[in-house]
Parts: structure tokens; C-alpha cells; sequence
């Protein structure tokens, strides 16, 4: 009950994600490691195509496919599990961007905020992506979905943001916010939607599960 930790690994870890199966993926300043089952043995991911670099996020679709965000490359995606890489949205700028946050929604559309060029989506497994303007946080530390209805987005120095259209238009949600820079955002079992900040831990006055149109 978190009165005693063990040591599971000696790096950075950013990120930990698990599967259907049950298979855990921590992204680290390593790369990729995986473990099954309990967790207490965790082994490197000896990737192809994946570059040797830190690995800020991971996300799986509804098909266990497998999306990574990394430092200066973008997303790459994994269809068996993590051996085989492809680099998505080739196209795109966002592929020479530091890319530290990810969330996929029931539809499979993804979303991808950045370090520096703020939050992009797709509607293509990452094929190609679309700049969210609306979200003006230069950096995007995270995102939550809250399937079908609302999706918010936290900034570094613009606060919270949501959407209400499966996150095709956003705006500013920050009635009671005092502090812009938001590292982490994430919900309860109850809806209550929590953002931590560099000035401390906010909580939603009510749960999130609709917004009321004021004039």
C-alpha cells in the first residue's frame, strides 16, 4: 500500500503502459523494457528500426499495436510487440520533435503533445498528423480521455485545456487554476479530474463527465 518500494530498474523511466495480455512496457533513458506478469523482472526490448535514444511515452491501440514517443524522432510504431519499428508521420514535422505525451482514444484517433510545438493529432495510425492549434501551451505534458465526451489536455505554461468534439476543438479550462505550468494530469474512480502543477496538487470541483455552457 506504498508504505515500502522495490527496485525495479536503475535509469530514467518516463512511462509505463500494459497490454490485454498483461505485458508491461516502461519507456527509459535505455530504450524500451518489458516484463509479464507481476512485474519484478523486467528485460530490455531489443528493437530494429527504433533509435537508440530516451523514450518519453508509450501508448497501445485497440489492436495491442504498439506507439512510442521519443527524444527528437517523433513517434514510432510497433506491430508485434516491440522487435519492429516503422517512424510515423514521415510527412510531418513532428518527427524531429521530442514527443512526451500520448493518449489514444476507443476510436483510435491519437493525440501527441510535444516539448516544444505544442499538441498534434491523428486520425490514421500516425500516418499522417494534424496540428491542434487551439491548444497554445508550448509544451504539452499530458492528456486525458474521458471517452465519449470530454478529452483534456494540460500545458507548461497555459494551463488546462478541453474538448468536447472528440478533441478537434479545444479551449482554456483554468476557472480556479492558480498555477499555468502543469506536469501531470489524470481522474479518479469517482471522475474528479486532478492536475499537478509546480505550485501543487488541483482537483476539479465536480466531476468531469460534462460541461455547462455559461455565457
Amino acid at each position: 500500500k506504498g508504505n515500502y518500494w522495490n527496485l525495479l530498474i536503475q535509469e530514467w523511466s518516463y512511462d509505463l503502459i500494459e497490454s490485454s495480455d498483461s505485458d508491461k512496457y516502461t519507456g527509459t533513458s535505455g530504450g524500451i523494457l518489458t516484463s509479464a506478469g507481476e512485474g519484478s523482472l523486467w528485460t530490455p526490448v531489443y528493437t530494429i528500426g527504433l533509435p537508440a535514444t530516451s523514450i518519453y511515452c508509450l501508448a497501445l491501440d485497440s489492436l495491442n499495436d504498439l506507439f512510442a514517443g521519443t527524444s527528437l524522432n517523433g513517434i514510432f510504431i510497433s506491430m508485434d510487440g516491440g522487435t519492429f519499428w516503422t517512424q510515423e508521420g514521415i510527412s510531418s514535422p513532428l518527427i524531429f520533435y521530442s514527443v512526451k505525451t500520448m493518449e489514444i482514444d476507443k476510436k483510435g484517433r491519437i493525440f501527441a503533445g510535444t516539448d516544444t510545438s505544442g499538441a498534434f493529432y491523428s486520425d490514421d495510425l500516425g500516418v499522417s498528423w494534424n496540428s491542434i492549434p487551439s491548444i497554445s501551451g508550448k509544451s504539452v505534458t499530458g492528456f486525458v480521455v474521458q471517452y465519449p465526451s470530454m478529452y483534456f489536455a494540460g500545458t507548461s505554461d497555459r494551463g488546462a485545456f478541453v474538448s468536447t468534439d472528440r478533441g478537434l476543438n479545444w479551449h482554456s479550462a483554468n476557472n480556479g487554476l492558480t498555477d499555468s505550468s502543469i506536469v501531470s494530469l489524470n481522474v479518479d474512480n469517482q471522475g474528479h479530474l486532478y492536475a499537478g502543477t509546480s505550485q501543487g496538487l488541483f482537483k476539479s470541483a465536480g466531476i468531469i463527465t460534462r460541461i455547462d455552457e455559461k455565457n
